[in-house]
């Protein structure tokens, strides 16, 4: 895909292809091939139509619990709040039923939960469950095991002016 750019979406179709055929096994393979989307994405190789088909597979993917490698979901949970234009009708809908599983996902995964909700609310700060479900990440952040999310989510409350429970 790099020494052809031409050929960059084919090749992302094709990685897509190995993903859905491996989604719940085989973590190496499927770890490395959204990795490897992830990087023709972030180069715009794809371009914005292939972009769009791209994120939204990997989304539905990653909703229907199709993915178990956290470096996996952690990759895509990243390109959905990346391109979040792709997800618009989505969005509220990927961050909830992420927030639902919120507690038993691994760390990078819900750093990457938490960006996302926070990217989402500043993208649409009219929609009123957008708010509620960033709220409702960063209480379930500030008291992980974790220290840095518990950190990161309090940091993000104070900058965010949002006012904590406790």
């Amino acid at each position: 895909a790099d020494a052809q750019p031409d050929m960059a979406q084919n090749v992302a179709r094709g990685l897509l292809a190995l993903v859905a055929a491996h989604g719940a096994g085989k973590d190496t393979i499927v770890s490395t091939s959204i990795t490897v989307v992830r990087q023709l994405l972030q180069q715009g190789a794809c371009g914005a139509d292939g972009r769009r088909d791209v994120v939204r597979s990997l989304a539905r993917l990653l909703l229907k619990a199709g993915l178990k490698s956290a470096t996996a979901r952690a990759n895509v949970v990243w390109l959905v709040g990346e391109f979040k234009d792709a997800c618009d009708d989505i969005l509220v809908d990927a961050v909830r039923l992420l927030a639902a599983s919120f507690a038993n996902e691994d760390v990078n995964v819900k750093n990457q939960i938490l960006n996302l909700a926070v990217k989402a609310a500043l993208h649409d700060p009219k929609d009123a469950s957008l708010d509620r479900l960033l709220k409702y990440v960063l209480d379930l952040a500030r008291f992980d095991l974790n220290y840095d999310l518990r950190d990161r989510a309090r940091s993000l409350t104070a900058l965010l002016g949002l006012t904590s429970k406790s």
